[in-house]
């Protein structure tokens, strides 16, 4: 049998990692020269830089031509298994979030969020686009529909300053209970592209999610477009009791 060899550019992506954790270093500090580097690890500079242009194309690390390479700030994380808005999940992570509210208008609901919804079709959906803006960067594009019998008088809520699962449960008394997303990739638009300055046709996430209350009733319907080099999806996974061991 073949002994297996770990790659020096993996290993040299280890040890990197390992000074990252010794030294305690945080977002945007400087890492010491290449040549200091490999001097310290008796490393060819050909696999450390190997090794350092692919932790930037990770979203790890960052160069400035003429100044070295920095220690990025870590992707934001969005946890799949927690019913938190957008808002409380950025706060929580003490980051800087601005929202700019796109358009918010209503609309009539079309055949497909009419069975999403169950309602008649033409029915009144509040259309929400917003641009989440996450410490300066232009991270993603949300569209949600919410019914306009749950929020009647909802253009009265500011939805750049305040989040709207905050606003349903304080003062429609609307409490979203549970939800689902699905995830997938796409590539941006022209109009899209724009938005998140990114270049024409960019792969990213396309997440579709779906909020309920505690009475299973759809509450919003949301569709977003979000930079896959910035975000970071996790969830939990649960041992369930009576489930067949496959290992």
């Amino acid at each position: 049998m073949k002994e297996y060899r770990v790659k020096p550019r993996d290993l040299a992506q280890e040890y990197i990692l390992s000074y990252i954790r010794e030294e305690k270093l945080q977002p945007h500090d400087r890492l010491p020269s290449e040549r200091e580097l490999s001097e310290l690890w008796n490393m060819n500079r050909g696999t450390l830089r190997s090794a350092i242009a692919r932790m930037e194309k990770d979203g790890l690390l960052y160069s400035r031509h003429g100044a070295g390479t920095f220690l990025a700030m870590p992707k934001l994380r969005r946890n799949l298994h927690d019913l938190y808005s957008f808002s409380e999940s950025v706060k929580a992570q003490e980051r800087m979030l601005k929202n700019r509210l796109l358009s918010m208008k209503l609309v009539e609901s079309s055949r497909h969020l009419s069975e999403q919804f169950q309602i008649v079709p033409g029915a009144l959906l509040y259309e929400i686009v917003r641009l989440r803006i996450v410490d300066g960067i232009p991270l993603l594009i949300e569209t949600a529909y919410v019914p306009e019998a749950y929020c009647p008088g909802l253009e009265a809520y500011n939805l750049e300053e305040e989040s709207l699962f905050h606003i349903l449960e304080h003062f429609y008394g609307v409490r979203l209970k549970q939800g689902e997303e699905k995830i997938s990739i796409t590539y941006t638009t022209g109009e899209e592209s724009e938005i998140l300055k990114l270049p024409v046709e960019t792969p990213v996430f396309w997440l579709v999610s779906r909020s309920y209350d505690d009475k299973t009733n759809l509450i919003e319907y949301c569709r977003t477009v979000a930079r896959p080099n910035e975000l970071q999806l996790t969830t939990v996974l649960e041992w369930r009791e009576g489930a067949k061991d496959h290992a």
